[in-house]
């Protein structure tokens, strides 16, 4: 099952942890609401880790680094384009003797822990773990037990406040003063002090640092300090960069949010786009998405309305537009846009389904069937058409095929607690009580105890005359649902029922603080006080 919490609720040591004791394998994903990273286990123990726009492929870290010739990655890149395979660059490397297997995970174990490193001083943001998904093929993994790296890091992230404040901006550039002994400094400030060479910003010299981040930054901060560096002017970082990588660097960050439904943030990458490319089709199209998903259907049209200005014309941005549409209550242009589709592509399942569901709502029942049945027939797995599908027979009054059109959604997927409900209702209407009970149960089990299952199966109980489980059921439901008038009142009255005036009373009491303006209730409780 999928974890999700705030970091300011859970720290990432702990969920990192957590995960470790439980042997978990999957995917942790961090976000500080800016960035966003991976970091991935096996068995409870970490493989990889990653920053959304990055570096971290293994070939330029190590070219980065000086551990390789660019000429080495060239022939590597090369060897594996011929081969039209996914084997990894880091074994090529190793093969062709331009660095051994131990440098090449010496290299990767830097990289993970530098990225560990960076998530720890992450105060604020959220966190995601999705079981049973691994890096791709093309990954070089590595096997550490959490709590080594976590107890080697703790240290770093407490004093990484201190020096943290004392470093410049990662674009500012480093240059050396006038230099005559270096005699006094430590193996880790002489290794840094050769990498400034009054052109390299401060980013530049972390990439090309054999030494771990914390351990450059702390280097840098030492020789500062000193005085043997000091800061240059800052380079524009927008300007380091073409519009294209910009843009690239947006769309990922995008995807990277939307995937974990971090909405606000992913729109907020895609709408950056916008302000470089006002005609990206793309990402005006996931501003659209975005703004469907979370309900904001007039800013959704807009964004739609854009494409359509742009001149973008297909099936994905008609069926979205009609949706749209149909949720602002457009119906009449909902179907045009829907019709617009289907003449670009008139098998398309997705479609025809949403048409359909749109004529169910507009009780156009015989359109509705239709377009179900053309699009179930197109993709017989589409439960949601099938769902619908099972309403129109309802209401055509097709009883038995209704019910079978319900148990093939079940069948894919049982979940679905809907469905057991809607059948439940079918068996009350036909006075199948003994089957309504158990249809609703179902729907009950699946739904997390959803008051609307409560309240039909309660309705069922009194119908049948089965006061005895009406009450057991209410007294559970009470324990749930504590803001119910119906509830506490219905229990009052089966305990009044029962001659137990002192519970009853307690009960009408609690539903009377519900609805304190009840007059009824309130002359039943003075009838029954004074009686």
């Amino acid at each position: 099952m999928s974890i999700k919490g705030n970091l300011r609720e859970a720290s990432l040591p702990d969920v990192i942890q957590l995960l470790s004791l439980g042997k978990k394998t999957g995917v942790l994903s961090i976000s500080d609401r800016k960035n966003f990273g991976d970091i991935f286990f096996q068995d409870g123990r970490i493989t990889y880790c990653s920053i959304v726009n990055r570096e971290d492929r293994i070939g330029q870290i190590l070219l980065n680094q000086g551990d390789i010739k660019e000429e080495d990655l060239e022939k590597a890149l090369q060897i594996q384009d011929d081969e039209n395979n996914n084997r990894r660059i880091g074994d090529i490397l190793v093969e062709l003797n331009a660095i051994t297997r131990e440098m090449l995970y010496d290299r990767i174990r830097k990289q993970l822990t530098d990225t560990i490193f960076t998530f720890l001083t992450w105060e604020d943001g959220f966190f995601n773990f999705e079981p049973n998904i691994k890096p791709g093929e093309e990954t070089i993994t590595i096997k550490l037990y959490p709590e080594d790296i976590l107890l080697e890091q703790a240290r770093k992230v407490d004093e990484w406040s201190v020096i943290e404040d004392e470093l410049p901006s990662e674009h500012s550039i480093l240059m050396t003063t006038n230099i005559v002994d270096i005699s006094n400094l430590n193996e880790n400030e002489k290794a840094v002090l050769k990498l400034i060479n009054s052109r390299r910003i401060l980013k530049d010299i972390y990439e090309k640092s054999h030494l771990e981040k914390y351990e450059t930054a702390k280097a840098v901060y030492g020789l500062k300090k000193i005085g043997y560096i000091y800061v240059g002017e800052e380079v524009d970082a927008t300007s380091m960069i073409s519009n294209k990588e910009k843009i690239n660097e947006h769309y990922n960050l995008g995807l990277a949010f939307l995937l974990t439904e971090m909405f606000e943030e992913a729109l907020r990458e895609f709408k950056y786009i916008v302000q470089i490319d006002k005609a990206n089709a793309i990402a005006n199209f996931y501003i659209g998405m975005i703004n469907f998903r979370t309900k904001k259907y007039t800013d959704a049209m807009k964004a739609f309305e854009d494409l359509l200005k742009l001149g973008v014309n297909n099936v994905a941005l008609f069926n979205n537009v009609g949706l749209t549409l149909e949720k602002l209550g457009q119906y009449e242009r909902a179907e045009d846009f829907y019709e617009r589709a289907l003449k670009l592509d008139p098998e398309n399942a997705r479609v025809n389904a949403n048409f359909g569901i749109l004529s169910f709502h507009q009780n156009i029942l015989s359109d509705a069937e239709e377009k179900l049945r053309v699009a179930l027939r197109i993709n017989p797995g589409m439960n949601y058409a099938r769902f619908f599908l099972a309403l129109v027979c309802l209401e055509n009054g097709k009883i038995n095929e209704a019910i079978d059109e319900f148990l093939k959604v079940t069948k894919k997927d049982p979940g679905i607690w809907h469905v057991y409900y809607n059948i439940g209702q079918i068996y009350i209407n036909l006075e199948k009580y003994e089957s309504a009970e158990y249809m609703i149960k179902k729907a009950m089990d699946n739904s997390d105890r959803d008051i609307v299952c409560y309240k039909s199966l309660i309705d069922l109980y009194f119908k049948d005359k089965n006061f005895k489980k009406a009450e057991a059921l209410l007294e559970e439901a009470i324990l749930i649902h504590q803001k119910e008038f119906d509830f506490f009142y219905k229990l009052g009255n089966l305990k009044y029922k029962k001659a137990d005036k002192k519970h009853a009373i307690i009960y009408w009491e609690k539903a009377l603080l519900l609805q304190p303006e009840n007059m009824i209730l309130k002359k039943t409780l003075d009838t029954v006080k004074n009686g």
